[in-house]
């Protein structure tokens, strides 16, 4: 198209096109007689030359306004209002508010290291078993130059330990059992790396006057 159509008025109608300088001799409808005519017919015979020039009638490129838009408001699990986006909902798909959002304790994060050990979740439990947790990417606050932590929903961390436990009195009883083998464990290490101290201190001691194998010999 070599020039641009502005849509205005036309007698209150608002149905004709205006062309900028449809009659300049950079225009292509220049060289055409029809182009010419005046008076109140100018208008209709640019609207025809126009619209023969296109595929379709030139009526069908104006389109109707546009329906309202309804959106579909979230509810807030924990104070029943409506709202449209969150940073709970944006991050973890947990449907919660920016206002309720408890950092400190109920809506709080937990590292990776904290869900596997604290709620005895395998590596399979927060990337394959389906849905697969959602978690945010940090830096280490402790040291920068260590890799980046990864922090879980603490409260979808829960659920998934009771899908994988199947209650809460079974993962404490896993709990515990864990917690008495490790005590076992560092029981046998240190009874082992006593045995290999007191040996030596054995072998090397000094035999004592008047109780010594020697003094009886002699």
């Amino acid at each position: 198209m070599c020039f641009s159509v502005i849509l205005h008025e036309y007698r209150g109608r608002g149905v004709l096109p205006r062309m900028k300088n449809p009659f300049s001799p950079t225009s292509c409808f220049h060289h055409r007689p029809q182009a010419n005519v005046k008076g109140r017919g100018k208008a209709r015979q640019i609207y025809d030359i126009f619209s023969a020039t296109l595929p379709h009638p030139l009526k069908k490129y104006f389109f109707p306004l546009a329906p309202v838009l309804e959106f579909d408001y979230l509810i807030c699990g924990d104070c029943g209002k409506e709202f449209m986006d969150s940073y709970l909902m944006q991050h973890f798909d947990w449907a919660t508010c920016d206002n309720c959002r408890d950092v400190e304790d109920k809506h709080k994060l937990i590292t990776r290291t904290e869900a596997k050990e604290e709620y005895l979740l395998k590596d399979c439990d927060l990337d394959k078993r389906e849905p697969v947790l959602k978690f945010i990417v940090k830096k280490n606050p402790h040291n920068s130059r260590w890799g980046e932590m990864k922090l879980y929903l603490k409260l979808q961390v829960i659920k998934r330990s009771l899908e994988v436990w199947g209650s809460e009195e079974a993962l404490q009883e896993a709990k515990e059992l864990r917690r008495d083998n490790r005590e076992k464990m560092k029981q046998k290490k240190f009874d082992k790396k006593a045995k290999c101290q007191v040996l030596p201190l054995a072998i090397n001691k000094p035999v004592q006057a008047g109780t010594g194998w020697l003094e009886r010999g002699q």
